[in-house]
């Protein structure tokens, strides 16, 4: 498992918050577009209890920078995935140079010694031997 992601775009949209079951579980869904990307993709992520909150100091047109995690989970067969952010900030030049809208969780903190989106390099292909093949 990862310890968490992070994600630059401007807001597309802010959804309204949410409120299900009879523990009023609160979620809240903010679209976010990478313009930036040669195909620009909106990527829709979810806050949930006391972070849909954090959502209410930012608009529309908002460029941020979302700090997330990916969640997965199995329903009747069917597996679903879920971009859980736990963190937003805007990532302009504004005053101050953009302050955070809510301080990170405590007891949570991405690894600061590698990038969150670093992965381990593939083994090249022409150490692989034609006898080691799998088919």
């Amino acid at each position: 498992m990862s310890n968490g992601y992070e994600f630059t775009g401007r807001i597309k949209t802010i959804g309204p918050t949410q409120s299900f079951g009879a523990n009023n579980f609160l979620k809240r869904e903010i679209v976010v577009c990478d313009e930036n990307a040669r195909f620009p993709q909106d990527v829709a992520f979810s806050f949930v209890k006391d972070r849909c909150s954090v959502l209410d100091a930012f608009h529309e047109g908002d460029l941020v920078k979302i700090s997330f995690d990916i969640r997965g989970r199995e329903y009747n067969g069917r597996h679903f995935v879920d971009l859980s952010g736990w963190r937003i900030e805007r990532a302009d030049s504004a005053p101050g140079g953009g302050a955070a809208a809510q301080p990170q969780s405590a007891g949570y903190a991405p690894p600061a010694s590698q990038p969150a989106y670093a992965q381990p390099a593939p083994a090249p292909i022409e150490d692989a031997a034609p006898d080691n093949l799998p088919f």
